[in-house]
């Protein structure tokens, strides 16, 4: 991650810290909500942030809800504890993305804070389609695209708007760690829902029969399965695997005998409620999420499985980082005192699919 340039930083960060205790600071933050501090506690790191953040505010340990009020009506103090978050989610955002095995596994992942440029290279050995999420989130812009060539991820401006109530996180009801994951679900989730929608979008135009399956997930259809798996595999050059949400994989169990699964097959069922191999071929879990304010609708179909190559990085995501905060603090429009804080990002997401592939439609 890039620090913060200290002689850039909010007049507020400068007067509270040097330098080097600033650094500290900022690493405390991230480690609080990566749960990796060592020096402090859970607890006692979110309550040295918090008095961190408070004193950079001209805050006592204990202020009264008239005090924040007050301290919060500055916007040198705002931009100063924007700028603590901001920096903090650009670390832990991107850090989360890249452990995930289901991002890890898809993703071709450059950043302009890297100095990587927008320019992903396509190999020549398949006739591709390539699929982009535009800014709506909902269009999708299909194109073909000579093989053996490079290309580039239309980036879009995206926002994720959060509620804080800035006053409690300073009398401390609010903990620093809750707050910054927040943000990175937010976010999190958003780019999900850009890969998913990809790849459904690719995958509505397969016909059906060859690459396009219904069954019923059932150990008299297990063939009908691998026979998937196996030409996916066969047309694309690489071994298969298999993707969907846990509801969806945990199906797969049924299309397995117990009497004769490997006893590290059962040890994967009891951890996480499904397989973690289908034979010789991976299983990938998508992260499955709610709708935003919606917990009737799922983000993900739970009724499809993805057949993918599994050693190709078909989606293309280009960040152009720079985590941005804006607030909306006019007492007229939030009269109970609340704050509205609207995160924004510049990424894109590219599907780069060869026409080989598998939807699987699990039937009851």
């Amino acid at each position: 991650m890039t620090r913060l340039n200290f002689a850039q930083a909010p007049e507020q960060i400068q007067r509270a810290f040097t330098e080097e205790s600033y650094k500290s600071f900022s690493r405390l933050c991230v480690d609080t909500v990566k749960g990796t501090q060592v020096k402090y506690s859970a607890a006692e790191a979110n309550k040295e942030i918090l008095h961190q953040i408070r004193s950079t505010m001209g805050l006592l340990d204990e202020p009264t809800i008239y005090d924040v009020k007050k301290a919060l009506k500055r916007s040198v103090n705002r931009e100063a504890m924007f700028a603590v978050i901001e920096e903090v989610v650009e670390d832990t955002l991107i850090s989360g993305w890249q452990i995930n095995p289901y991002f890890n596994a898809l993703v071709e992942y450059k950043t302009l804070a890297l100095g990587d440029s927008n320019s992903f290279y396509v190999p020549s050995n398949m006739d591709l389609i390539v699929s982009e999420v535009a800014a709506s989130n909902n269009d999708i812009v299909r194109q073909r695209i000579k093989a053996g060539t490079t290309y580039t991820v239309k980036v879009n401006s995206y926002s994720a708007k959060f509620y804080m109530e800035a006053e409690r996180f300073l009398m401390g009801a609010e903990d620093w760690a809750d707050l910054v994951m927040r943000i990175n679900k937010a976010f999190t989730d958003l780019v999900y829902t850009l890969i998913h929608d990809g790849l459904m979008s690719t995958a509505s135009s397969l016909p059906a029969g060859q690459w396009n399956l219904t069954i019923q997930l059932a150990e008299a259809n297990r063939a009908k399965l691998v026979k998937i798996l196996n030409d996916v595999s066969i047309a694309t050059g690489t071994q298969a695997a298999i993707y969907g949400t846990a509801v969806a994989l945990s199906g797969l169990q049924n299309m397995v005998s117990y009497n004769i699964m490997a006893a590290s097959e059962k040890e994967d069922i009891y951890a996480t409620g499904r397989i973690g191999h289908f034979g010789q071929y991976s299983v990938v879990e998508i992260p499955q999420a709610f709708v935003r304010n919606d917990t009737a609708q799922y983000l993900y179909d739970e009724s499809k499985l993805l057949i993918l190559p599994g050693n190709k990085k078909i989606v293309k995501m280009y960040d152009e980082g720079s985590t941005e905060i804006t607030d909306v603090n006019d007492r007229a429009t939030h009269i109970d005192g609340t704050y509205d804080e609207k995160v924004t990002r510049k990424m894109g997401v590219g599907i780069v699919m060869a026409p080989k592939f598998g939807v699987v439609n699990i039937t009851a």
